[in-house]
């Protein structure tokens, strides 16, 4: 095609062909990033308050936010290490494993239960093994117990247990890149949007208590002028009268009126959820942990004592102002999962 073209030519028109192709992936991965944004907002807006899509274009002023949302995202899926293995061997090997399950059989009820995977092993029929994110509460608790202290055992010694509870499973895919890229819809879905939930309750909580008060209030007002007009001796019927409208006032601003104009529900709960995206880097972060810990999850701040086995944990922790969660980047084999389901209640029927 290109045989009556000089040497010269024909350079040029290869880069020039090179560039239309830069140009038609940048406009691919554009169009795949935009879809992944409308995505994460449509899910967003679901999983707080599907209403909020009656706001004038939500998804258009939730774009700039939730786009830098998820840049802050990439950055926190990085640091997630890579996959460790997901079975009841890697318990007996993994100190990880082994500190999040109190035993083998604690994890295999656990891939047993596993909706996400069981999912996942039907739709992927020719898929060897799933990668995940496996999410689990850390929480301590003060116990007193038997310590060895300058070679004396010493009994009702104060330690503190490490444990794990509620583990999920989720997303798993079929290669760890798909497994991280999902981590951040798992963000906006589980915790943005949570916090979002949960500061949108408290708001119709403090507005139910703040509209029962003003009619409580006015209420008072009403009866205060009419007894006003019948006679107001000392003046102190028309000093609850202005008390009340005072109230009043203060009321109203309370309940957001003076910001926007007329009260609207719908447009509080938008504000609320548009500041917690915009202040994504304050809501959300990955914190490292390293623990010591011994077979029996006794904690140790120090080195424990020779002849006390215990190992480090180097944890990922995703904190929030009320949560704190262990995430672990995991991979389960197809036979792992089906053997399983021997050690489900049932099954031993």
């Amino acid at each position: 095609m290109n045989a009556g073209l000089t040497p010269d030519a024909r350079r040029s028109h290869s880069r020039w062909r090179a560039w239309l192709s830069a140009v038609r992936l940048a406009r691919l991965l554009d169009r795949e990033w935009q879809q992944t944004i409308a995505l994460a907002i449509e899910e967003f807006v679901s999983s707080v308050e599907p209403r909020l899509r009656a706001i004038r274009q939500y998804d258009r002023r939730l774009w700039p936010v939730m786009a830098a949302t998820f840049d802050y995202l990439d950055e926190l899926v990085e640091q997630l290490p890579a996959a460790i293995d997901l079975s009841r061997s890697a318990w007996q090997q993994d100190p990880a494993i082994n500190a999040f399950f109190a035993s083998p059989n604690d994890l295999s009820l656990l891939l047993a239960r596993s909706t996400a995977l069981a999912d996942f092993f039907r739709l992927n029929p020719l898929a060897s093994a799933a990668y995940a994110l496996l999410i689990l509460t850390r929480r301590e608790k003060q116990v007193f117990g038997v310590s060895l202290i300058d070679d004396v055992l010493r009994r009702d010694v104060a330690q503190t247990r490490l444990s794990f509870s509620e583990p999920r499973v989720l997303y798993p895919a079929a290669t760890e890149e798909a497994t991280r890229q999902a981590a951040r819809q798992c963000a906006v879905c589980l915790y943005f949007a949570g916090m979002a939930r949960e500061r949108l309750t408290r708001i119709q909580a403090s507005q139910q208590s703040l509209e029962y008060e003003r009619l409580m209030v006015q209420i008072r007002h009403r009866d205060l002028r009419r007894r006003a007009r019948d006679g107001d001796r000392d003046g102190s019927l028309s000093r609850g009268v202005f008390a009340a409208e005072a109230r009043l006032a203060a009321l109203e601003q309370e309940r957001g009126a003076p910001r926007l104009g007329q009260y609207n529900p719908l447009a509080v709960m938008f504000d609320e959820a548009w500041q917690l995206l915009a202040n994504h880097r304050h809501q959300l972060r990955l914190v490292p942990q390293i623990l010591r810990v011994d077979r029996m999850g006794i904690k140790h701040e120090l080195p424990p004592a020779a002849g006390a086995p215990s190992h480090e944990l180097s944890l990922l922790e995703c904190t929030t102002a009320v949560t704190r969660h262990s995430i672990t980047l995991v991979r389960c084999t197809r036979s792992e999962f089906s053997g399983s389901a021997l050690f489900l209640p049932d099954a031993a029927a």
